[in-house]
């Protein structure tokens, strides 16, 4: 992270840490739009507090703004490091599992199409992680 960022990222961090996630999700917020004016909106510092943003999402129980976030990053980072990349393969699980903790049906199944393409992407169209997500899907597909 450049210089001129480092004490907002500690300060967003600090607050999470410290359970002030409306409070750290500002702070990124702001960190986010400061660092994809300067570097880009695909660039690694940018996917870094995006990432952040998807992790704050998932601390205050927002599920599918995380999961929405993580997918994109995994795009991001797969376009710029390649999907076997240990950081691709992260982003790709996180997403997974915060689509994973969505509790509101409709929603899992909005996301499901892309989670599934995401990992099929990442891992593989006959990877276990592929496979899990086909299967929750078909699980919360039956009433």
């Amino acid at each position: 992270m450049p210089a001129e960022h480092r004490d907002q990222l500690a300060t967003a961090t600090a607050a999470m840490a410290d359970g002030h996630l409306t409070e750290a999700e500002e702070i990124a917020r702001i960190l986010e739009q400061r660092i994809a004016k300067a570097y880009g909106q695909r660039h690694e510092y940018t996917t870094n507090v995006r990432e952040m943003q998807a992790h704050i999402a998932h601390l205050i129980g927002d599920h599918a703004t995380a999961t929405r976030i993580y997918l994109s990053v995994t795009d991001s980072r797969a376009d710029a490091r390649g999907v076997g990349d240990p950081l691709t393969r992260a982003s790709a699980r996180r997403a997974m599992a915060t689509w994973q903790a969505i509790t509101d049906p409709p929603e899992t199944r909005e996301l499901a199409d892309s989670v599934i393409a995401m990992l099929s992407k990442v891992t593989g169209e006959s990877s276990g992680a592929t496979r899990n997500a086909r299967a929750h899907l078909a699980r919360r597909r039956t009433p």
